[in-house]
C-alpha cells in the first residue's frame, strides 16, 4: 500500500516537473520575443520637441533628424565659431568642440586654435548674421552670412562667410565631420552641383 502510494506521489511529482518545465520554456519563449519587439521599437523610436519659442517640431532619431532640427542645429554651431568677443572665444569654440567626433576633431581644432590666436593677438569681436541656408543632401549643408568686426566698439570691417558644413547623426545627437570656410566662387559651384541657384 504504502509503494502505491509512493509510485503515485512519485508520478504527480513527474508531472509537475514537466508542467514546470514547459511552463518555464512558454516563459522563456515569451522573453525573448518581447525583447526582439522592444529592440525594434527602441530603434524606431524618436524624439519629438516643441520649443516654446519655435513654430515648428523636430524630430530625431539616432540616426537621422527632420529638416527644421538640422537647420536649427547647423545655425546654433555656426554662431558658436563666428560670433564670439576675446572673452568668449575660447568658451565657445570648447562647447562647439562636443559635437565633433574623435576622428574630425584634429583637423577642426587646428582652425579653431588658429582663430584663438588670432583673436588674441588682435583682440577682434565679431558677429555672424546668416543671409541663406541650405541643405544639400542628407550630410551636407551650405551657409552664406555676413560677418561684422568689432574693435572697441567700433566696426573695423565686414566681409561675407561661406561655409561648407558636412554632418551625421549618431545616437540621435548631430556630429560634425567637416566645417570650413569656402571662396564665393567654390560656394556657388557646390550649389550648382546640387541643382541650387542662388
Amino acid at each position: 500500500m504504502k509503494k502505491e502510494i509512493f509510485l503515485e506521489q512519485w508520478k504527480n511529482e513527474r508531472y509537475r516537473f514537466k508542467v514546470l518545465r514547459i511552463v518555464i520554456v512558454i516563459l522563456a519563449f515569451t522573453i525573448l520575443v518581447e525583447a526582439f519587439f522592444l529592440n525594434v521599437l527602441a530603434r524606431r523610436s524618436r524624439t519629438i520637441i516643441v520649443p516654446t519659442h519655435l513654430y515648428y517640431k523636430f524630430e530625431v532619431s539616432d540616426y537621422a533628424a527632420n529638416e527644421s532640427y538640422v537647420r536649427t542645429m547647423l545655425i546654433y554651431l555656426t554662431n558658436l565659431v563666428y560670433n564670439f568677443t576675446p572673452a568668449t572665444i575660447q568658451e565657445r569654440f570648447y562647447e562647439f568642440t562636443f559635437y565633433v567626433p574623435p576622428r574630425y576633431l584634429p583637423e577642426i581644432k587646428k582652425m579653431l586654435d588658429r582663430q584663438i590666436q588670432q583673436v588674441a593677438t588682435t583682440r577682434v569681436a565679431q558677429d555672424f548674421q546668416l543671409t541663406e541656408f541650405y541643405r544639400l543632401d542628407e550630410h551636407l549643408a551650405a551657409i552664406k552670412g555676413n560677418i561684422t568686426r568689432y574693435l572697441g566698439g567700433k566696426i573695423m570691417g565686414e566681409d561675407y562667410l561661406y561655409l561648407k558644413i558636412g554632418f551625421g547623426f549618431k545616437g540621435g545627437s548631430i556630429e560634425i565631420s567637416e566645417f570650413k570656410a569656402i571662396s564665393q566662387a567654390d560656394y556657388r559651384k557646390l550649389l550648382r552641383s546640387h541643382n541650387i541657384t542662388a
